[in-house]
């Protein structure tokens, strides 16, 4: 290792050190203010960590930042346990809303459930010594060097999972040229979404034989097409009447609901009983979502305080993980974070619903999934509030049907879970 990197390790290591009492005062702070954190800090600052497990079970540690990550863990998961259930699963997150969807969706396949802690060395030496993993799966992003310095000495099999790099994060990492190298080939394999994927982990330095361009586990994780019975419950749930037409603008970000409000009052001229569905990313947006409503003097019911769709004519769909039924409600669908610089949201919860969709021009972090959709008909790239509105009113208009290709294209992409899992066996259980 070169004098450089040995001392940016250094570095990093004293700093990760010193953090410890910032982090600390931070969360009393909370803590004592508005209550956030308050069941999970210790778990954070290293604190509360779980009691040593058994030396002779083995498990599998699978990390996951938050919702999305979450999510795309979630099929990994099962096809870990059903092929092998005597395996036991750990899970972490590292954000409460992570967490939530994680126990609501894997609670009767994960023995564990824990709160990543910050990357203190000796919180991630602690932590490994007592749930004695085979292998640790970190899902997407967040790699840490301390954790994963620590993962390499414990003898732990160390894989990248749906693995991506967005051009602003591959920009940041070749900066930092060998440091980068060094970080990722602690990975002992590499799985990437695409292609391009792929070849940004390699050009930064990581052994082109750990590397394998895969595909995305979004395919794999999204929700069932919902049968016609439980389209009748939801309606149901929410008042909506059968026939009404809707449209739907989800994971939206700060600037977009303003343009899907403006294009909704539009539509609303040729189709006077429409009803727009607004989901945003962050559920705390819903006050502002509701200012909105109110001073384009919309009416407008809120999914979290229990109220029904009704004869309202804005619906604001703010809870977790629900999202994905939803779509199958909807006539047509725009799917947010990409009118704005994000880099989009699933493209394919809404498809696999059949529902037409469309999403702005940045959806960088999902290209290869774009690619696909837009062979369909049923998907479009759009450029502006106008061609959102051109393309609601057609997906409208022609209702039912319309994205039963998009549907296909969506099934044909799965199977990726249940590829990376036999991988992973395989390590674990050599012939």
């Amino acid at each position: 290792m070169s004098i450089a990197r040995a001392a940016a390790g250094l570095t990093y290591l004293a700093i990760s050190c010193c953090i410890w009492p910032v982090a600390l005062l931070y969360y009393i702070c909370r803590v004592h203010t508005d209550g956030k954190y308050k069941s999970n800090y210790l778990q954070r600052l290293g604190l509360d960590l779980p009691s040593p497990l058994s030396s002779n079970q083995t498990r599998v540690w699978i990390h996951a930042l938050s919702v999305g990550e979450a999510l795309s863990a979630a099929p990994l998961v099962r096809e870990i346990k059903n092929r092998r259930p005597e395996i036991e699963i750990i899970f972490s997150a590292a954000t409460e809303t992570g967490m939530k969807i994680a126990r609501e969706r894997l609670s009767a396949d994960v023995g564990l459930f824990l709160f990543m802690p910050h990357d203190f060395p000796w919180a991630v030496r602690s932590l490994l010594r007592r749930i004695r993993p085979a292998i640790f799966v970190l899902i997407e992003t967040d790699p840490w060097p301390n954790l994963l310095r620590a993962l390499r000495r414990e003898g732990v099999l160390v894989c990248l999972v749906n693995g991506r790099i967005s051009p602003g994060s591959y920009a940041r990492y070749s900066r930092l040229g060998g440091l980068a190298s060094t970080l990722f080939n602690c990975f002992d394999l590499v799985f990437t979404q695409t292609e391009q994927d792929r070849v940004r982990f390699e050009s930064l330095g990581v052994n082109s034989e750990k590397v394998a361009a895969v595909g995305n586990l979004k395919f794999d994780s999204s929700v069932p097409e919902l049968c016609e019975h439980e389209v009748r419950c939801l309606r149901g749930q929410i008042g909506l009447s059968e026939g009404r037409p809707v449209w739907i603008a989800g994971s939206t970000h700060e600037g977009e609901d303003e343009v899907v409000l403006r294009v909704h009052r539009e539509l609303l001229s040729s189709f006077p009983d429409l009803l727009l569905i607004i989901a945003p990313r962050k559920i705390e947006r819903r006050a502002d979502i509701e200012a909105l409503c109110a001073a384009a003097r919309f009416s407008w019911g809120v999914r979290s305080k229990g109220e029904g769709a009704g004869r309202k004519e804005v619906y604001i769909l703010d809870t977790m993980g629900e999202l994905a039924r939803f779509y199958a409600l909807c006539h047509a669908a725009f799917i947010g974070g990409s009118l704005v610089p994000f880099g989009g949201h699933n493209l394919v919860e809404a498809v696999a619903q059949g529902t037409p969709a469309c999403w702005g021009p940045h959806v960088f972090n999902f290209d290869e999934i774009e690619k696909a959709l837009l062979r369909s008909d049923s998907c479009r790239r759009i450029g502006c509030e106008t061609e959102l509105a051109d393309f609601v009113r057609r997906s409208l208009s022609l209702r039912s049907g319309s994205g039963l290709g998009t549907k296909q294209l969506s099934s044909s992409g799965k199977g990726i879970a249940g590829l990376i899992a036999s991988t992973l066996l395989e390590r674990i259980y050599p012939a």
